[in-house]
């Protein structure tokens, strides 16, 4: 009986060194996970944070955008009521040179 108890206890014995190996596999791979899972949620905070910068540099952009595109109307709006002007100026002009000549036609000659 001593060598069956003492085949047993090898047997147990065995099985307690293979199981504790296993156990230490085990927490060395979840140790090996969570250092992975904690790049990948730093990787997604930076990720985020990139997001945000870009974010807020499309939104700068869009204001400056904004502000070139009115100040480029402003300018438009500005030109059509100096070609206006100008128009109206030629028109003037040209009314003034008509009485003129006329007025000239009317004249008799010394």
């Amino acid at each position: 009986m001593s060598s069956s108890k003492s085949s047993t206890r090898v047997g147990v014995s065995s099985k307690v060194q293979e199981l504790q190996a296993q156990l230490e596999t085990e927490k060395q791979e979840k140790a090996e996970l969570r250092q992975e899972m904690d790049s990948l949620k730093l990787q997604a905070q930076e990720s985020k944070l990139t997001m945000a910068k870009q974010s807020h540099e499309v939104d700068r952009l869009k204001d400056i955008i904004k502000s070139q595109a009115q100040q480029s109307e402003a300018a438009m709006a500005k030109q059509s009521e100096e070609i206006e002007s100008l128009k109206k100026t030629v028109q003037d002009y040209s009314g003034f040179l008509r009485q003129m000549i006329t007025f000239q036609g009317q004249v008799p000659p010394p």
